[in-house]
């Protein structure tokens, strides 16, 4: 087209300026490609700082949510809850005597077990749910809109059958046990540290 200008990722191409209106002048074209050329950089730019975040926040060994976007998160999470008079409940694992694991099997087949533990819960919750690494062998859901206590009671006992299964690593059957608790702002805490806490 005449009035128009690629906006281009590398050698990708995202969009297209368009210029109405008459054919337009040489120097009305050049300046279309300049801001064509000047969109492209801030969209690699907003990607780049977008992976960086992302890059920032996931737990390197099971892809869960790490400590911080759990601290980040759950207080934004509680002050949507407040503004909109919802309730916001947070399920907290814990792999009990994690240590004999790493005992028994090795540091790496326990990182194995944290690993699949993360696969495991994130096969029951809720896709608006965030599952957190919170600490060595301690996790997290956040999960909002659970406004009856009866349905934070089914997810948490959803989440405990399907840890509670044995499943196997490098040819052993494991099977571990886990301790939750289960805290809600709204009637149990102002901030999303304090209901694990």
């Amino acid at each position: 087209r005449a009035g128009c200008a690629e906006v281009r990722l590398g050698a990708t191409l995202v969009g297209l300026l368009v210029l109405e209106g008459p054919a337009p002048a040489d120097s009305e074209l050049e300046a279309l490609t300049k801001h064509a050329r000047w969109l492209g950089a801030w969209i690699r730019l907003s990607q780049q700082q977008r992976a960086l975040r992302l890059g920032a926040f996931p737990d390197s060994l099971t892809g869960a949510w790490n400590r911080r976007y759990f601290e980040r998160y759950g207080a934004a999470a509680i002050e949507q809850a407040r503004a909109a008079r919802q309730t916001l409940t947070v399920l907290y694992f814990d792999i009990d005597d994690f240590k004999q694991y790493n005992d028994r099997y090795g540091y790496e087949a326990g990182d194995e077990i944290l690993t699949e533990t993360v696969r495991m819960m994130r096969s029951v919750v809720r896709p608006s749910d965030r599952v957190c690494r919170i600490g060595g062998d301690e996790f997290a859901v956040i999960a909002s809109d659970l406004n009856d206590p009866a349905q934070a009671a089914l997810l948490s006992q959803k989440l405990l059958d399907v840890l509670n299964k044995p499943y196997q690593i490098w040819g052993n059957e494991i099977r571990c046990g886990t301790s939750i608790g289960i805290a809600t702002f709204g009637t149990d805490s102002p901030d999303a540290e304090a209901l694990i806490t």
